[in-house]
């Protein structure tokens, strides 16, 4: 919303930006009020060690989108 907001007071168009699979529920709002986001999915050589690493900082939310999307068992591997 600051973004935005910002965008308005300055006269500028505004993108937001959001990773894939965080705070989907804020994204689907977003998208509903017509605000110009891109998702982006994370992809590269190095693409393990970042899902680890973010879920380490999400652990709870990181658990139960392995176990909605049906890999849950993932999780135990990782810890």
């Amino acid at each position: 919303e600051l973004g935005e907001e910002l965008g308005k007071k300055y006269g500028k168009d505004v993108e937001l930006q959001m990773l894939k699979g965080v705070r989907e529920n804020v994204q689907g709002k977003l998208i509903e009020r017509g605000s110009n986001l891109k998702i982006y999915a994370p992809f590269g050589p190095n693409i393990f060690a970042y899902a680890v690493r973010r879920s380490r900082e999400d652990k709870k939310g990181f658990k139960s989108r392995l176990i909605r999307n049906g890999v849950g068992w993932i999780y135990n591997r990782i810890y």
